[in-house]
């Protein structure tokens, strides 16, 4: 329940950014881009997940698979994009870092 209100909380930040970011001619390339590796590792995802249940067990792979998803939320918790509160924010993000540092 808390892994699906999480993932509904993402999705309408994570779709903001991914529109807001780039430059408006690039959005298709950027959202056929994202769907294809979000959706296109789900089979590449389901057959470790099934190696790792037949190397451990499948309550163990379960918990490897918990720990991993922790691990990854942390390591999120420390990106520039926590920081960002305004979708202008967020776009000097998306720039090279070179303009990044001259906005200051």
């Amino acid at each position: 329940m808390v892994n699906g209100f999480g993932v509904a909380l993402f999705n309408v930040f994570a779709v903001s950014l991914r529109q807001s970011i780039p430059a408006e001619h690039q959005l298709g390339a950027v959202t056929a881009s994202y769907r294809l590796v979000a959706l296109g590792t789900l089979p590449v995802g389901a057959f470790a997940g099934g190696l790792l249940a037949d190397a451990t067990t499948p309550g163990n792979a379960l918990w490897i698979i918990g720990v991993s998803y922790l691990l990854v939320s942390f390591w999120l918790m420390f990106s520039p994009l926590r920081g960002a509160r305004t979708m202008e924010e967020s776009k000097v993000l998306g720039q090279e870092p070179q303009k990044r540092m001259s906005k200051g």
